[in-house]
């Protein structure tokens, strides 16, 4: 029966096998099983791209240009695969291996081996970070009180105002800052020359839409 609350799909099915074909799954480290286990699970991430305009982290550069590269990659193999003229395969086929080498040089770079786990979970997400941090701060707060209140001592001396966490923030020592600022500067400026050398995908494209 016809409903406004269905929506159909009219998919073409030679287009789809087309697009996915040759395509596979990187399984490496994946699990997309039901299985009950202390370790999770993981079958895919999500990454968050900044809208026009706003500022990025260098950990979400770095993943804009992933996509990029990728979405690039995959549009001149489609352009290669329906080029008609030899000439117009062969300057895709050139590109390609250019946008190739730029992805393993964007692989080589490792940032989360380079910088270190909670600094780069901290670049990705600073605000999310800080607010789990807070957030087991508190937790572990109100298990403290609720195991002094059972547990607590009538004779104790009190040391200060009792139900207040007190939440301080240390700069880091000098060397170590300068160094952390440095690792950034220099991931900026070699994310920066990968992002010239790769230039726009419409720019790139340009020449085999005439």
């Amino acid at each position: 029966d016809e409903s406004e609350a269905i929506e159909k799909l009219h998919i073409n099915a030679s287009e789809a096998f087309g697009k996915f074909k040759g395509k596979n799954v990187i399984t490496t480290g994946v699990d997309f099983s039901d299985r009950i286990s202390r370790r999770s699970r993981t079958g895919f991430g999500v990454w968050e791209l900044k809208g026009e305009g706003e500022k990025e982290t260098p950990m979400q550069k770095y993943q804009r240009l992933q996509c990029e590269i990728k979405e690039l990659y995959d549009e001149l193999s489609q352009i290669k695969e329906q080029a008609r003229e030899e000439e117009e395969a062969k300057n895709a086929a050139d590109i390609l291996g250019h946008v190739e080498e730029a992805g393993k040089q964007l692989q080589s770079l490792k940032l989360y081996d380079s910088l270190g786990a909670d600094l780069a979970t901290t670049l990705l997400d600073p605000q999310g970070t800080r607010l789990k941090q807070l957030e087991t701060q508190i937790e572990q707060f109100k298990t403290a009180g609720a195991t002094s209140g059972d547990k607590g001592d009538k004779g104790a001396v009190d040391d200060g105002p009792k139900g207040y966490m007190k939440y301080e923030m240390m700069y880091l020592p000098e060397k170590a800052r300068m160094q952390e600022i440095a690792r950034l500067a220099n991931l900026e400026q070699r994310l920066a020359r990968m992002e010239a050398v790769i230039g726009s995908s419409d720019d790139k494209l340009a020449k085999f839409t005439q």
